[in-house]
């Protein structure tokens, strides 16, 4: 893995604990596929896999 993709994960995991820190009362969480939904129904995720949600933090 480049150093670059090592970057990249670690920072998104970082992304993803400080998003789970903030949005704790205005998200439900799917801790181990790095979604979350808003109260309104909106879906974001850091899972470049899933098609039924929007990118959180654009494309790499």
């Amino acid at each position: 893995m480049s150093e670059t993709n090592v970057f990249i994960e670690k920072f998104e995991k970082w992304l993803w604990e400080l998003t789970r820190f903030y949005m704790r009362n205005r998200a439900q969480f799917i801790y181990d596929d790095f979604t979350f939904v808003l109260e309104n129904g909106d879906k974001y995720t850091l899972n470049k896999a899933r098609e039924d949600a929007k990118r959180f933090f654009g494309e790499w």
